[in-house]
């Protein structure tokens, strides 16, 4: 009578060495998981933040300066609504050596309001840096009523003004 093979368990976690394998496919899985989690940080931009309060609406704009000055080709848009809202816009990749901050393109035939209760700097980590709005913007053209609070700081617009903008500092 010839010998008995056994077979092997269709339970892959009886056999030893398949159970071997899968548990050095599941930590290459893992590592590789983890690889594109770490890559996916690294594509992620700073983002600029800015907790604004308005009674106008229209087109919100960011120019940077990547030291070229700034230039129509670098910037960020976000519409501006009536009420609070938090402005989001990405920066670019590189070294910026300052920021502008159109609020409005332009007002209509009465004055806009603008607040800007908060203002930070969230890295690709989303690690958020909050900036004191006193201390880091400027008003540039177009800009009257100029109030700066403990907290926040608030102007207006004047009717029929073309491209106001905001000189926005910040730190190294």
């Amino acid at each position: 009578m010839p010998a008995m093979r056994t077979r092997p368990s269709p339970i892959p976690l009886l056999n030893r060495r398949p159970a071997i394998h899968l548990l050095l496919y599941g930590i290459w899985i893992l590592f590789l998981l983890w690889l594109i989690g770490i890559a996916s940080h690294e594509n992620r931009s700073w983002i600029l933040e800015l907790g604004v309060e308005s009674d106008d609406q229209g087109v919100s704009v960011l120019y940077f300066d990547s030291g070229n000055g700034f230039t129509p080709a670098e910037n960020a848009q976000f519409p501006l609504i009536k009420g609070k809202q938090t402005l989001q816009f990405p920066l670019p990749p590189g070294p910026v050596s300052a920021l502008r901050w159109d609020p409005l393109a332009s007002t209509r035939s009465t004055p806009a309001h603008i607040a800007i209760h908060s203002i930070a700097i969230r890295d690709p980590r989303s690690n958020r840096s909050p900036i004191h709005p006193a201390d880091a913007v400027t008003p540039l053209s177009g800009i009257d009523n100029w109030i700066s609070g403990k907290h926040s700081i608030a102007f207006r617009i004047p009717s029929a003004t073309n491209d106001p903008n905001l000189l926005i500092l910040l730190p190294p």
